[in-house]
């Protein structure tokens, strides 16, 4: 079966089917601030000819889907993201029953209207299939009122 492990980053990227992270491995956000997702899927040797789908939602605390308003006059949509489908490239050096990586980034931008003070989750889904160890909790900074200066 899959195995996912997932991280928050300052910021993150995939290059030659590698992860290179800046600042990971952390539990909060600051509100409105960008950050990253990032992580690597472990496909099965059984699995390594098929091609793959990836997609990443966002829950909020009452295990809803955490929903934002792409244009003004629209309903808000959940927050997913999608990867184009994905088939693993087997190296020479790749021996048979080996695992397989596939890396990928998610850059955030700054401006995500989460509530300081909350628990949100990412929920990774590889084809359409989640498993509920994968998933990555993380809460969002209260913030904190200015303090005069005595």
């Amino acid at each position: 079966m899959y195995k996912v492990n997932l991280m928050l980053a300052d910021s993150a990227q995939c290059y030659d089917g590698k992860l290179s992270v800046l600042g990971g491995g952390w539990s909060f956000i600051i509100p409105g601030g960008p950050f990253a997702v990032a992580g690597i899927i472990d496909i099965p040797w059984s699995e390594a000819t098929s091609w793959h789908t990836f997609r990443l939602e966002l829950i909020d605390a009452d295990g809803e889907p955490f929903c934002v308003q792409q244009q003004p006059d629209e309903e808000p949509k959940p927050l997913a993201i999608d990867s184009p489908p994905y088939r693993p490239n087997i190296a020479p050096h790749v021996k048979p029953g080996m695992s397989l990586g596939w890396a990928f980034a998610v850059n955030v931008p700054p401006g995500l209207p989460l509530e300081p003070g909350k628990i949100y989750e990412w929920r990774p889904f590889i084809d359409g299939h989640n498993d509920e160890g994968w998933s990555l909790p993380f809460s969002v900074l209260p913030t904190q009122p200015l303090q005069q200066a005595a």
